[in-house]
């Protein structure tokens, strides 16, 4: 075989296993799939269950604490009239602050983050992008990223955890003149072509919302994920009551009963995307949670490891399509490994909900959730360990 083939066909084998791989890891935070569309655009290049409420933090305000996370007004609200289509620099329409996008500068690329070397602890930003975006007539451009969800692994501990962000948190964003919906750093990145791009104006914004270093991000879209759970024969979730959910695909609208149950990709991605329940966005975002332990157990309780990555080529190249990340192969298998090794009980799971946040209408009428640092400061100290 000439070098050139022998050399792409080896190529093409390292791709294969470091996607597979990647995709095992994934699965402790795959929900990240759970608005996107099928294809994403091409891999950007950044350098770089405890329940809502269940703290007694100090007393706080929603102004108070973080810095550049919320705007203050004399009303003590935080009005903002959404231009999420303004070009950059365009001026304020009214005297009131507006969601403006400054000028793209230098100041938003992010540095180079240290190599992991599988000895600290190490976080990941997993992104899911807002369906209705690409598919609306009324919006255009690049998608906001619906569901957020912040990983860490401490190999030290052999613990790790995960924080929700919810999509309509208010938050000053990097390089924007005034606060917006923190789902809208990701179409600002992508829109203006920021340094890093979407995942690199997202992982920035968290990093600063919630004051911990964010070192690694991950994209999967909806398809990659209900091919995956396929792949694992499903995945069983125990319905806590009834809920209506409609799957995207050849089902139609299905009624879950309460109790364990079998469920393939297109229902599993229903369930954990619906959010017309009681709790809203909060509700959905315990289901995400629930989903990712669920599809953990299942890789693990069957030792389906090795068959993922036995399968790596076909379902690399099925997939890899909707899965875009700034892991390398080497992270990846290290990261495969940590994750196999922790235990249930080592991961802690929460939520940014209704006793972190402050309810509000942003001047053009946007329903929108204003932190309150200090509780979501305490909060990110019981998933993250105090000494981050």
């Amino acid at each position: 075989m000439p070098p050139t083939q022998q050399h792409r066909k080896h190529h093409r084998l390292y791709r294969s296993l470091h996607w597979a791989l990647l995709l095992a890891f994934f699965s402790t935070g795959v929900m990240a799939c759970l608005a996107q569309l099928p294809v994403l655009q091409p891999e950007l290049p950044v350098t770089g269950p405890l329940e809502e409420g269940q703290v007694t933090p100090p007393e706080a305000t929603p102004q108070a604490g973080l810095p550049l996370s919320t705007l203050e007004s004399p009303q003590g609200r935080a009005p903002n009239r959404s231009v999420q289509d303004e070009a950059p620099g365009t001026p304020p329409l009214s005297s009131t602050p507006t969601a403006a996008l400054a000028s793209p500068t230098p100041t938003i690329e992010l540095p180079t983050p240290d190599p992991w070397t599988g000895k600290d602890r190490v976080t990941i930003l997993i992104l899911g992008l807002d369906y209705a975006d690409w598919e609306s007539d009324e919006r255009v451009g690049p998608p906001r990223s619906d569901t957020m969800i912040l990983l860490t692994f401490d190999p030290a501990s052999k613990t790790a955890g995960m924080l929700s962000i919810p999509r309509d948190l208010w938050v000053n964003i990097p390089g924007m003149i005034r606060p917006n919906k923190i789902n809208t750093a990701h179409r600002f990145g992508e829109l203006y072509r920021l340094p890093g791009g979407g995942p690199g104006l997202a992982m920035k914004t968290v990093s600063q919302l919630l004051g911990v270093p964010v070192d690694y991000y991950a994209r999967i879209d909806f398809s990659a994920f209900e091919r995956f759970v396929d792949e694992l024969g499903g995945v069983e979730i125990d319905v806590p009551a009834e809920i209506k959910v409609d799957p995207i695909g050849p089902h139609n609208t299905t009624v879950l009963k309460p109790g364990k149950q079998l469920l393939d990709g297109p229902l599993v991605l229903a369930y954990a995307r619906n959010r017309y329940t009681s709790g809203d966005d909060f509700d959905r975002s315990r289901r995400q949670q629930q989903v990712i332990m669920a599809i953990r157990n299942r890789i693990l309780n069957l030792d389906m490891l090795p068959m993922l990555v036995y399968k790596a080529p076909r379902l690399y190249s099925e997939m890899s399509s909707g899965i875009q990340t700034n892991l390398t192969l080497d992270q990846g298998i290290r990261m495969a490994w940590l994750a196999s090794q922790i235990a249930p009980e080592n991961i802690q799971s929460a939520i940014i909900g209704p006793n972190q946040v402050t309810y509000d209408t942003s001047e053009d009428g946007q329903s929108i959730a204003v932190p309150i640092p200090e509780r979501i400061r305490f909060l990110v100290g019981q998933v993250f360990g105090e000494e981050h």
